[in-house]
């Protein structure tokens, strides 16, 4: 130090930085956690942080609603002026016997005991609560003691279903046509899937695509030749 220095530290009674970590309660002193205790650390301070999920109900995850594959065969004409289709099939949706309810009709759901209705419980580890989905609920906040027949308890089920669907000009052999939202219906209020349809354009006799072109082979007698020159 310099003499500026030494003459400060005196003046101060010894070490200036000794003194405060020894007014600091010994910081250089702490063994683990507990050394903290001389800065009056203590983790009920911050009881509202560890807590902050206390109280809020655990959600079913949503998912989306898988995609429904069909194939559908057309004309050669049909491919190249478009055309209207119906398809017929089978989509799940709401359970149409307890209408997505999952209990059997005249019956309704009871509160889960377990979680008494929250959809979640909380263990406790040291000062930490983790919160959790609670398992037998599986996060509804209730129980279904009679399930539907129909649906087993999911609330949904496949049903018939028809949709008209355009398929456009000019579309391709192997090309797919997709309608959105018109396929499987989501988990939990999860969004739809869609419907594909593998276009198949049947061979024509007379015309054939190559590309975005059409062919086809003309046969002329001389005569017909004659008149084209």
């Amino acid at each position: 130090m310099t003499g500026d220095e030494q003459d400060y530290a005196s003046q101060a009674g010894g070490d200036p930085f000794g003194d405060m970590f020894r007014g600091m309660g010994g910081m250089g002193g702490m063994g683990g956690m507990g050394g903290m205790g001389g800065f009056g650390f203590d983790f009920q301070d911050f009881g509202d942080f560890f807590n902050m999920g206390q109280g809020s109900r655990s959600q079913p995850r949503s998912s989306k609603g898988a995609d429904i594959h069909m194939d559908l065969e057309i004309s050669f004409q049909e491919a190249v002026n478009g055309k209207k289709v119906e398809v017929k099939y089978d989509k799940k949706g709401v359970c149409i016997t307890c209408n997505g309810k999952k209990a059997q009709p005249g019956t309704k759901p009871t509160k889960c005991n377990t979680c008494n209705g929250k959809g979640s419980v909380q263990h406790r580890q040291g000062p930490m609560v983790i919160e959790m989905a609670c398992t037998k609920c599986k996060g509804a906040g209730t129980v279904i003691k009679n399930p539907c027949n129909t649906c087993r308890g999911k609330g949904t089920s496949f049903n018939k279903h028809r949709e008209e669907v355009a398929i456009p000009k000019g579309v391709d052999n192997g090309q797919h046509v997709r309608v959105k939202s018109k396929g499987n219906e989501g988990e939990n209020g999860g969004p739809s899937g869609d419907l594909l349809l593998k276009v198949t354009v049947k061979p024509d006799s007379y015309f054939r695509r190559e590309g975005f072109d059409i062919h086809t082979n003309a046969y002329l007698n001389i005569s017909q030749v004659t008149l084209m020159i």
